[in-house]
């Protein structure tokens, strides 16, 4: 793989990564995730599907996930294309994330909320590079809030031209990435990662799009 990367506190802005807001309050979150071990056994659809025929195996493989507001089924289709929402029983069973989506997306300027759901890579585990496709990831932007990160954890963007962008997402940040270009994550420490995602539509953060 050839590309130009950019690696540096200024990336933030770039053009496929921004950083919204920074500092937002997740020690409570945190907190109750770890009185709930059982969450993450809830639903694997995200670490056991397959993308393609040629590809036997998930981006997420190395995740698993905590779902709040998903796909109406676990299907490829549901998933790729469906803009109807499920709410998961957990989106009121876990108060403290509330709050939190809440402020993002006020953060973000959004005028609608799509799927919202926390996912974890382990220790010494990768996101393998690949795009977003499909009805849903046209209709809406792509937001993390990083709640637990150490160093070692990278993520990177990288656009058809070969322009790559990567940061080490701290705890507390939230930002946007252009998730309709090829992104991945390494996380090279020794504890989980944890993100919590927040799909929704966000002018001031619309990308331009090939679709």
């Amino acid at each position: 793989m050839t590309f130009e990367l950019v690696e540096s506190e200024q990336m933030i802005n770039g053009s496929l990564i921004k950083l919204v807001k920074k500092s937002l309050s997740i020690k409570p979150l945190i907190d109750r995730l770890e009185q709930e071990p059982s969450l993450w056994k809830e639903n694997t659809w995200r670490q056991d599907y397959v993308v393609k025929l040629d590809r036997p195996i998930s981006p997420q493989q190395d995740t698993e996930a905590i779902m709040f507001r998903w796909a109406p089924e676990n299907t490829i289709e549901s998933v790729r294309d469906s803009l109807n929402i499920t709410i998961h029983s957990n989106l009121s069973n876990i108060k403290e994330v509330q709050p939190l989506i809440v402020e993002c997306l006020i953060a973000c300027g959004a005028v609608e909320c799509g799927r919202v759901f926390i996912a974890k890579l382990k220790p010494g585990g990768t996101v393998i590079p690949h795009s977003d496709y499909g009805m849903y990831a046209d209709h809406f932007e792509r937001f993390h809030l990083v709640l637990t990160s150490e160093d070692g954890n990278r993520f990177f963007v990288q656009d058809t031209n070969g322009w790559c962008e990567s940061y080490y997402m701290k705890p507390g940040e939230f930002f946007w990435f252009n998730h309709k270009e090829n992104h991945w994550a390494i996380n090279q420490s020794q504890k989980p990662r944890m993100h919590m995602i927040i799909d929704c539509v966000a002018p001031t953060y619309r990308r331009e799009r090939v679709i």
